[in-house]
């Protein structure tokens, strides 16, 4: 047993995700303005958005799998207009998909596997536009409650979000170019139907990878298992045979 348990030890302290990052999709407009904006699911009156990321995207990662805590869009320079006040409520869930931010279904449903629910209560926000910079900082900020562990082979990214009533309607920066690896599915109410769109709010995520563990980690785990299979099967363990 002792063995099993050093066995585990050793395995996660392999494959340690590394340091906490942060990637802009699109990634080319981390400090560049959009050529458009949108308000996502922060309408007065409530509003269902889905944001599909392309998986492309994240490459910058540099491992299979990212855990994503939280997200951030930033203000519209155009507009100018300052985002301060509470929010009554805002539910986000995640997923993947194999839909393109380009060809969205109108039914949401179509455009995302399995869910995550990531966060769901209030939120408050204070974020005050800056005349002096050609784009705004990313502090429109949620954190989430759950961690989502995103594996990009699985397919683009899912975010679907629901907001019920603020306390104004807020242009946030956005992108609406063909192409760009991002794309929207944007409903008035709580429907689950709405119109698709290649616009798509610029979101900033806070990522850390997970490496895959090396070759060397996967031989020592199996060294390791077979000594333990050996023992509780009372098979005689021979040194040298691995």
């Amino acid at each position: 047993m002792k063995t099993i348990v050093q066995c585990f030890v050793l395995c996660c302290g392999v494959t340690a995700h590394a340091a906490q990052t942060q990637i802009v999709v699109p990634n080319n407009l981390a400090n560049v303005e959009g050529n458009s904006s949108g308000s996502g699911p922060f309408l007065q009156a409530g509003a269902t958005y889905q944001q599909v990321y392309s998986a492309s995207e994240f490459t910058s990662l540099g491992a299979p799998t990212g855990i994503i805590t939280g997200i951030s869009f930033r203000l519209d320079s155009t507009a100018a207009q300052r985002l301060l006040g509470p929010w009554s409520s805002l539910t986000i869930t995640m997923a993947t998909t194999s839909q393109s931010p380009d060809g969205l279904s109108p039914n949401m449903a179509d455009n995302a596997g399995p869910a995550t629910s990531v966060f769901g209560g209030p939120l408050f926000f204070n974020a005050t536009p800056d005349p002096g910079m050609a784009s705004q900082p990313f502090n429109i900020h949620i954190g989430f409650s759950q961690p989502y562990y995103y594996v990009l082979p699985q397919g683009n990214l899912s975010m679907f979000m629901f907001g019920i009533g603020g306390q104004q309607i807020v242009a946030l920066d956005a992108e609406a170019t063909v192409g760009d690896g991002i794309g929207s599915v944007f409903a008035n109410g709580s429907t689950l139907s709405g119109t698709p769109s290649t616009l798509g709010l610029i979101t900033r995520f806070d990522i850390t990878p997970v490496p895959e563990p090396s070759t060397g980690a996967l031989c020592i785990l199996g060294a390791f298992m077979l000594r333990s299979f050996s023992y509780l099967t009372k098979i005689p363990y021979q040194k040298g045979t691995l």
